[in-house]
């Protein structure tokens, strides 16, 4: 048996008010966690503005309460967290973890809709371009607890994926790591 505590945690993204299958999620994240006497968070992914809806993080947190779904600990709140966010991305970009890629959607979706490397070492700079991960470690298939065996098509599984995007934001693949880290979940 694990001596690491179970920390289970719920992540809405405050792009409008919780809906039936994400009470469903928090819910079975908070049983999970619960179960194991282990503690529940809850974290904002307030990190895309353009998607957000005003009040809403507010009427999601009000709806977890009225569930009687209470976490522990303080809240976490991405657009608190960009500090972090610029050191991991510092800290990728001097070991050569990432690289930046000009590649636009269309381009992407003319060779078929995944990325295909076309920028890794072209050693691009900034100038309107995103940030991507190289990808070292893909995982090409995984044991799910409820399906089963699930595999991933292996183009997906390859793609070196975005962590800052174009616009300047910074992407849920890296927050989410970053901060799933920082809180042991």
């Amino acid at each position: 048996m694990s001596t690491h505590p179970c920390i289970g945690r719920f992540a809405p993204s405050p792009s409008g008010d919780l809906h039936f299958g994400s009470l469903i999620a928090a819910l079975g994240s908070y049983l999970s966690a619960r179960a194991q006497n282990g503690r529940w968070l809850v974290r904002i992914e307030d990190i895309d503005p353009p998607r957000e809806v005003p009040g809403a993080a507010t009427r999601i947190l009000h709806q977890l309460e009225h569930y009687g779904l209470h976490w522990d600990g303080d809240i976490l709140w991405q657009s608190q967290r960009h500090d972090a966010y610029r050191e991991a991305l510092a800290w990728l970009q001097a070991h050569r973890q990432s690289y930046y890629c000009t590649c636009t959607r269309r381009r992407i979706q003319q060779i078929g809709g995944f990325y295909d490397g076309h920028c890794r070492d072209r050693h691009l700079g900034p100038e309107n371009a995103a940030l991507r991960l190289r990808q070292h470690a893909p995982v090409f298939s995984f044991d799910d607890r409820l399906r089963g065996h699930l595999a991933v098509d292996a183009r997906l599984a390859q793609e070196d994926f975005i962590i800052h995007r174009r616009d300047g934001l910074f992407a849920y693949n890296l927050a989410v790591v970053v901060d799933d880290h920082f809180q042991g979940v």
